[in-house]
């Protein structure tokens, strides 16, 4: 029986040389797939950082416009934040 052991081991060698350039690989291939991935996603997370940018822009530009045109009421909605504010922060 140990001369059958003995021949098993050729092969087990080989198998397992294998099967861990199939890991290599497959790893390799997933690595890949993942940068693939990583790459779409950002791509659109940077298109969408765009459109947010350009929405603040326009929201911030109509605030400026509003404020320029009537001060005695951006002033008054400042303070009224400011105590909506405090009275929640108090609790």
């Amino acid at each position: 029986m140990a001369k059958t052991d003995v021949d098993d081991t050729p092969d087990l060698a080989a198998e397992l040389a294998a099967l861990r350039k199939d890991v290599e690989r497959l790893a390799g291939l997933l690595g890949r797939l993942g940068e693939e991935r990583l790459t779409g996603a950002a791509d659109a997370a940077r298109a969408r950082l765009g459109e947010g940018a350009e929405t603040l822009k326009g929201v911030e530009t109509r605030v400026l416009d509003e404020t320029t045109r009537h001060p005695w009421r951006a002033l008054g909605l400042a303070a009224l934040g400011g105590l909506v504010l405090g009275l929640i922060l108090r609790r």
